[in-house]
């Protein structure tokens, strides 16, 4: 699609939440951006590139636990890469192991989830 067919089609499926998106004096078309995150050098996308590696699951598995202090939250250690419900869904796992409301291991069967998949349905 074109710049302008980007921006109509966003302004109609975010109008479903929100009429106020229609309104030009609110949310200005023409001072809207669109990017298209593949066609940008060196960035290979908006979202972690999991199931590539053979070291994928290993390194998947290491991030959703706790190193010491230190906790990894955010979209690219969910089962929803690229999108802010698995942001969602990593924050309120690492709240859960903080306030120890559940056991800090992986569970099995956890594998990494195939990035280009979930992101292209």
């Amino acid at each position: 699609m074109s710049l302008q067919e980007r921006l109509q089609a966003a302004k109609k499926s975010g109008s479903k939440l929100h009429d106020e998106i229609n309104d030009e004096d609110i949310v200005l078309t023409e001072l809207g951006l669109s990017i298209a995150w593949q066609n940008v050098p060196n960035a290979k996308g908006a979202w972690a590139e999991w199931g590539c590696e053979p070291e994928d699951e290993e390194d998947y598995n290491r991030l959703l636990l706790p190193d010491r202090r230190f906790y990894i939250v955010g979209d690219q250690v969910s089962t929803l890469p690229g999108w802010q419900e698995g942001a969602m869904m990593s924050a309120e796992h690492v709240v859960e192991l903080i306030a120890e409301l559940k056991e800090a291991v992986v569970p099995e069967g956890v594998k990494p989830p195939n990035s280009f998949e979930v992101t292209t349905r």
